[in-house]
């Protein structure tokens, strides 16, 4: 079966390299341009993972995040943060708001395929 993954992020160009990277590794990728309208497109897709910027202007990662996790049909889904704010940042907000993970946006496509095929077969 083929994995989902939704790639929930403001910037164009990393979300469509995240895209391109999970395509190639045989996954479903989805692109939601932003923070708006991502719980619908998760509800609408129901994908397995979440690759979630933790930067958006008008709503933060840690509020989608929040979100997603009010949302019944989405509790089982494996959400990551990727951004491109320092490592050691990312490794508090995942500890403190409770994600799965996080990816630098900083690691190569071939890094983020394995992060993400790691993350999913932990699941």
């Amino acid at each position: 079966m083929v994995k989902k993954v939704l790639i929930i992020d403001d910037n164009p160009q990393a979300a469509e390299v995240a895209r391109q990277a999970l395509t190639a590794a045989g996954m479903e990728a989805t692109v939601n341009a932003g923070p708006f309208g991502s719980t619908m497109t998760a509800l609408r897709i129901k994908p397995d993972l979440i690759l979630l910027d933790a930067t958006m202007p008008g709503l933060s990662g840690e509020r989608v995040l929040q979100l997603i996790k009010q949302e019944p049909a989405l509790r089982g889904v494996i959400v990551l943060f990727y951004s491109a704010i320092p490592e050691d940042e990312l490794r508090e907000l995942t500890e403190r708001t409770g994600a799965n993970g996080f990816i630098p946006k900083t690691v190569r496509p071939s890094e983020l395929m394995k992060r993400v095929a790691a993350a999913l077969a932990q699941a």
